[in-house]
Order: structure tokens, then C-alpha cells, then sequence
């Protein structure tokens, strides 16, 4: 299918951009332009890059570390998967409906625990798109959820790349150095971060469902929902989060004895785990 990439005057004036060697920018421009899809969070090919902008693999390699680190970029090197934070910024949607037809591209995303940082970063969306994009990732994306996320990965982990290094992390802003055979194994050690990106978009969905909980914007994060699944393995998070809600609205009277929609659900979630210990 034919598609076009526009480039916006404003990326040449970005203060990172300015500090980039013509080499760097030339790189920089490739990410958002050469293999990018429709929502800044794709599938990436250094082999690929290397060829379209002509140049060696270790030579792009170093500058493709030097751009994500300057510019703050997602890249996930087990999946393959790069994010650019600032994606909506160059390329806001017209309206909500085309907001939706361009978040279809995320089917065609490889599991990554960017994809939580995807879901999350509503910067440079209107405000007017940020019901229609959580609603649109809650029930529209339908991929089953990976075993675990790779050890050590998650959202904001940072991780140097030497030459010598034999994995890399997922991270924003990683320094990244690498050619196509030099690709690190999966790892095989257990996540201390059990909420996998596909779970994360589940619970946006429940939550989006309740009428209780719908706008509460600490329920927005993945790292407190982490911690209640951490805290609570045993309870039926979807199950208790509806059970909440309609006690109530079944208790209109008792909503406004609570100020934090997060510490009353934690304590719901508390009182489930100890009935089931009893």
C-alpha cells in the first residue's frame, strides 16, 4: 500500500536535532521517515537502514546510538521495535476517527514493553483525543499477551551498549551499538515486571468500562497497577474492579468520603486477598 512520510519544519528547529552532526541528522531523519508506520512505535531494521542511507553497518550503527540517546528514543533490541516519544508532535491526527484508523498499526507492532510506554504518553496529543485513544488501545487491541516481558526490560530502563556487550536492554535513550549478526539472544531469566504490555491495555479497558473510574488519572499508571498485581497475585483484579464499582453506584451517598480512587481500590483489592485467605 502506497504511504508517504511528511517532515515538519519544526524538526530541524528542535534544540536535540540542532546539536546533531549532519551525519546524526541524517540518521535522525531516517527513523521518522524510513521505516516509521502511521503511530511512531514500529518494527526497525539497522541492515535496512544501512542500505537506504548507503552507508556501513557499524558506521550506522554508531549513529543510531547516538540519536536515540540524544533524542530520548525508545528501542527494544530483542523485539526490533523502535518508539519516537515525540510522534504526535510532527504528526497529530486530523480528528478522533483518524486517530483510531491510525492506531490499527499497532496490530502490526511485535509484543514489546514499549508498547506501555506507547499507551501512556498522551504529551502532544489534543486533550480532545485522549478518551478516543485510550478507548481505542483498551478494546481494539486484541494480541495475546507474551509469557513475560524480557528480564530487566520495562518502561524507562536505561542500558549502555559496548562493543562487547552480548544483550542489550530495552530503554529510552539507550546508547545502542550493533549489526544485524550481532542481535542478543532473549532472555531467559524470570521479570520482576509481571504486567505484560497486551495485560496493561486489558485494564485500561476494564477501568474505561467502570463509571466510577473512567477519568482517574492515577489509575492511569502502569507502575500502580504493577504494584497491586505484585502485591495481590491472587486476586481477580477485572472481577473486584467491577464488584467496586457497583457497590458504588449502588452507594452514591459514600463517593465523596473518598478523595483517592487508587488507595480506595488498593484497599479493595486488600480486603479480596484476605476473604480469599480465610
Amino acid at each position: 500500500m502506497p504511504r508517504y512520510r511528511k517532515v515538519d519544519p519544526r524538526f530541524w528547529k528542535d534544540e536535540k536535532v540542532r546539536l546533531l552532526t549532519p551525519a546524526d541528522k541524517l540518521v535522525a531523519l531516517y527513523l521518522f521517515t524510513g521505516q516509521s508506520n502511521r503511530i511512531g512505535l514500529f518494527s526497525f531494521s539497522h541492515g535496512e537502514a544501512g542500505e537506504d542511507i548507503q552507508t556501513a553497518p557499524r558506521t550506522f550503527a554508531k549513529g543510531f546510538g547516538v540519536v536515540v540517546q540524544r533524542l530520548s528514543l525508545g528501542w527494544d533490541s530483542v523485539a526490533r521495535v523502535l518508539y519516537l516519544p515525540t510522534w504526535w508532535k510532527y504528526n497529530c491526527p486530523e480528528n478522533p476517527n483518524v486517530l483510531k484508523s491510525l492506531l490499527l498499526d499497532l496490530h502490526e507492532v511485535p509484543q514489546t514493553p514499549l508498547i506501555v510506554d506507547f499507551s501512556v504518553n498522551l504529551e502532544y496529543l489534543p486533550a480532545t483525543f485522549h478518551d478516543t485513544f485510550r478507548q481505542t488501545l483498551a478494546k481494539g487491541y486484541t494480541k495475546p499477551p507474551p509469557l513475560r516481558i524480557a528480564s530487566g526490560a520495562g518502561a524507562g530502563a536505561g542500558a549502555g551498549a559496548g562493543a562487547g556487550d552480548s544483550t542489550q536492554e530495552i530503554g529510552t535513550g539507550a546508547g545502542v551499538e550493533e549489526t544485524a549478526a550481532e542481535r542478543p539472544p532473549p532472555h531467559a531469566a524470570e521479570d520482576p515486571f509481571p504486567l505484560t504490555p497486551s495485560y496493561w491495555l486489558q485494564i485500561q479497558g476494564w477501568v474505561a468500562d467502570t463509571r466510577s473510574f473512567g477519568h482517574s488519572d492515577g489509575l492511569r499508571d502502569p507502575r500502580w497497577w504493577n504494584a497491586q498485581l505484585e502485591a495481590f497475585p491472587s486476586v481477580d483484579l477485572e472481577a473486584e474492579l467491577k464488584k467496586a464499582d457497583a457497590w458504588l453506584l449502588s452507594n452514591p451517598q459514600k463517593r465523596q468520603r473518598y478523595k483517592s480512587w487508587p488507595l480506595f481500590l488498593h484497599n479493595w483489592f486488600k480486603r479480596a486477598a484476605e476473604e480469599i485467605q480465610r
